[in-house]
């Protein structure tokens, strides 16, 4: 999903409206509130592609820029300079909006650091990373105004960890040789394809009733209905085709699903 997307529907969500695109000073937050985002996450990716560079050569040579395009040294000084513009443009929404994202940056740099000494709590620390847009949404707009919408959004959160975790351990199961090569111990060659894959299926489905929660609460209505059927069966035959690809195009599938038909449903009755 991309973030910055997920920002815009969740903070619209927290407002209980989509007649705050016409205020100017919420569109003024959200516009430096993505942009800050934008910045820490590509800081975030480039200091992954200096630190991960032995593993990457082995599973995505061609991606690999970093002492092709720019050395190490200039892509960790690019890497510090975006986090600094990021945290300074977070400033100008708010200092909750700050905070939190000030909190995203040390995560992200402690994972950067340590994720391959991690093991199975590398994917979960991913999956909060991502989930972490949850309260910077709610940052945004300072706690939203209280609505059933609103509190919908204390349910999505563990909806998207659970679908997240497989997605992330898929991407692992497909490194695993570039991690084994490059020296890391990787819980995937420890535990086993087949064991970690049914912990991928496990959280999955188990993210599955906290999406339709929101409609059995009466939190959302039809439209959501008709996305949550939709979403589901596109993780599920994800999950019976039994290929990773396929599991983690379900996955996709199924977090965007969910994003833009909670955003139609909030729209068919605002």
């Amino acid at each position: 999903m991309p973030v910055q997307a997920g920002l815009i529907t969740i903070s619209i969500f927290a407002l209980g409206s989509v007649s705050y695109f016409k205020e100017t000073y919420f569109l003024l937050d959200l516009l430096l509130g993505i942009v800050s985002l934008f910045l820490v996450i590509c800081a975030g990716y480039v200091m992954n592609d200096v630190l991960d560079i032995k593993y990457d050569l082995v599973n995505r040579p061609e991606r690999v820029y970093v002492d092709k395009l720019i050395s190490k040294k200039s892509a960790l000084l690019l890497a510090l300079g975006l986090f600094i513009i990021g945290l300074i443009i977070s400033v100008f929404v708010n200092i909750y909006y700050f905070l939190v994202i000030l909190m995203d940056v040390v995560v992200l740099v402690v994972y950067n650091f340590y994720n391959k000494k991690m093991l199975l709590l590398k994917p979960l620390l991913a999956s909060a990373l991502m989930v972490s847009v949850y309260p910077l949404s709610f940052a945004l707009t300072e706690g939203g105004i209280a609505s059933p919408r609103r509190d919908s959004l204390f349910l999505y959160p563990i909806w998207l960890f659970l679908t997240c975790v497989p997605y992330a351990i898929l991407q692992d199961v497909r490194d695993v040789k570039g991690d084994i090569e490059g020296g890391s111990k990787s819980y995937v060659d420890i535990m086993g394809r087949k064991k970690v894959r049914t912990i991928a299926v496990v959280s999955a489905i188990l993210g599955i009733p906290f999406c339709t929660l929101p409609y059995i609460l009466g939190m959302c209505g039809s439209v959501y209905l008709s996305g949550i059927i939709l979403a589901v069966t596109s993780l599920l035959a994800g999950i019976i085709i039994g290929s990773d690809k396929a599991f983690m195009r379900g996955v996709k599938i199924n977090i965007i699903i969910i994003m833009l038909f909670s955003l139609l449903d909030l729209m068919a009755v605002k």
